[in-house]
């Protein structure tokens, strides 16, 4: 059994890490001269907002990757704001619609961050010390309701 330390680093990586990844999206504005043209369609960011705000969405890994880079994109363009890129990056990582991440959910929220290169300086990592990291974010969870919710997420961001 890990000592109250050991889990309390983890925590601490681990907000630490969701910290990095809004960075890193911040980071994106900078390190994208991305062009868009001004047509009579809806702005991507109208279209994104409509599609992951609607109740019926089918989410899947490929489409999550998409829309991740679409996000990027976004930001480094100024459609959206680093608070808007943090709420559409935890929606589209509930995968049940119920406006909380599962541990389920979580891992795959930070596979994706890991996978697409937005936590410099950390490695893929074993399964086992993803599904540490993900226990250790549970302490996020201050209702102890089993789910890490946006409110929940937001605070422990803006401490940081």
């Amino acid at each position: 059994m890990a000592s109250p330390l050991t889990a309390a680093c983890r925590v601490r990586s681990l907000v630490l890490y969701w910290a990095i990844c809004v960075a890193i999206f911040s980071a994106c504005v900078c390190a994208h001269d991305h062009a868009h043209s001004h047509s009579s369609k809806p702005s991507k960011a109208v279209q994104f907002r409509e599609r992951w705000d609607a109740t019926d969405v089918i989410r899947d890994v490929e489409h999550i990757k998409e829309d991740l880079a679409t996000l990027v994109d976004m930001q480094s363009s100024g459609e959206m704001t680093d608070e808007e890129i943090t709420f559409y990056f935890f929606r589209m990582h509930d995968f049940d619609d119920n406006t909380m991440l599962d541990g389920i959910e979580f891992l795959s929220a930070m596979q994706h961050t890991i996978d697409h290169g937005f936590a410099p300086g950390v490695g893929q990592k074993s399964l086992d010390d993803m599904i540490q990291l993900v226990d250790g974010a549970f302490a996020l969870d201050t209702n102890n309701d089993g789910f890490i919710s946006y409110p929940e997420l937001r605070v422990t961001l803006k401490q940081k």
